[in-house]
């Protein structure tokens, strides 16, 4: 599609916070936002499963089959319908259908913009957590101008995640070192690794990786360590039986009280209160 022609329109946004699972997979018939607030949960496709915990954006086309999988524990995620065009006899939501009941010629609109016209997982999506806050708050405001808003927000939001991921096969050079410092955070995150010592890894300046890294994901590299370090140990806190040392030692803190005072800088509270909280 055109960027003139660029103007989402949202068909229904909702806060969920006692989901149930498919039993069967679904199709739906509109663009489909999942947005993982707290908790985790999975979202089974034919070919892969997508594992969502907190900060994680998912972004589903129509027509693809998929079903919602949930631990015991309960999670609490915006979901968003959508289009990225507006058509004013395309306004009622409309339930997404098994693969039994689904019609093809019932789909609202197939145009895409930038990347989206297939899966689209961005993790750590934190900056998108206010935005999705922003048009939920704006819902049950029927009035024209609260609606212009609404499509507004989803525009920035979109556009900011284009341009943050961009497409696989156009990425910068920047875009792909990007990716790839992620994934060795995502790996090693454990082991004491500074801004230094990625930089030493990735063989460039502390300064100038930093830089790259704000610009990209509009977080700095010490603080996405810090989430990411913070993500696991939530995760470990609610979903293990290890004690609150050893998660402390597997997240990589040198002692407990270090890992305690990470946590409520964070959390405000300390992680056995937040585990006593979630179970």
């Amino acid at each position: 599609m055109k960027n003139k022609d660029f103007n989402p329109y949202i068909r229904y946004i909702g806060m969920v916070t006692s989901p149930q699972c498919y039993v069967q997979p679904v199709l739906a018939y509109d663009f489909r936002i999942f947005y993982c607030i707290s908790g985790s949960f999975v979202i089974e496709m034919q070919d892969k499963n997508y594992q969502m915990l907190e900060g994680d954006l998912f972004i589903l086309p129509p027509q693809i089959p998929y079903r919602l999988l949930f631990d015991k524990s309960v999670p609490k995620y915006y979901i968003l319908n959508f289009d990225f065009v507006s058509s004013s006899d395309q306004y009622t939501p409309r339930p997404p259908d098994t693969i039994e009941k689904f019609s093809p010629d019932k789909v609202f609109c197939r145009e895409f913009y930038g990347p989206f016209g297939e899966v689209f997982l961005i993790n750590n999506a934190y900056i998108c957590e206010k935005i999705l806050e922003e048009i939920y708050y704006y819902d049950t405001d029927n009035s024209e101008h609260a609606k212009n808003l609404q499509s507004a927000l989803l525009k920035y939001l979109l556009s900011s995640v284009a341009i943050t991921k961009g497409n696989t096969a156009t990425r910068s050079k920047n875009e792909k070192l990007i990716e790839e410092i992620k994934e060795y955070i995502d790996l090693n995150y454990n082991k004491g690794i500074t801004n230094q010592t990625i930089a030493e890894w990735f063989n460039y300046h502390p300064y100038y990786l930093n830089d790259i890294f704000f610009k990209a994901e509009k977080i700095t590299l010490h603080k996405y360590i810090d989430t990411v370090k913070l993500k696991n140990a939530r995760y470990m806190l609610i979903h293990s039986n290890m004690t609150i040392g050893e998660i402390a030692d597997e997240c990589g803190f040198s002692d407990l009280s270090y890992f305690s005072k990470f946590f409520i800088k964070y959390m405000k509270i300390t992680p056995r209160q937040y585990r006593n909280l979630t179970r």
